[in-house]
């Protein structure tokens, strides 16, 4: 991580919120067009479902970018610092033990 530029670490940060505002902009462009120009209501949820979906697939892309730069022990010692197991959520304290109504010290 130290060997990438400023611009490089903001563009990758902001990148959600760009997807996020192209698929915003697109849904309601197409669908005030679609409105207007009386192109009736079966275009508009099929453009909107194909919008989503390039959304969708665009944030996973991302993700996956993301994940192989991080490496594949990143969430693995993220989950030791905090104490989370593997098998849910619950902190691995030894002051702590759970009951079958409630959490007990």
């Amino acid at each position: 991580m130290a060997n990438r530029s400023f611009l490089a670490v903001l563009l990758s940060m902001l990148t959600g919120a760009v997807i996020w505002a192209v698929h915003f902009t697109i849904v309601y462009g197409f669908t005030s067009v679609a409105c207007s120009r009386g192109l009736g209501t079966d275009a508009v949820p099929l453009a909107v479902a194909v919008a989503t979906g390039i959304a969708a697939l665009a944030a996973a892309v991302v993700m996956v970018r993301s994940l192989r730069r991080v490496g594949p022990d990143a969430l693995t010692s993220i989950r030791r610092r905090r104490g989370i197991s593997s098998a849910g959520s619950r902190p691995r304290s030894p002051g702590w033990r759970w009951s079958r109504w409630s959490w007990r010290a």
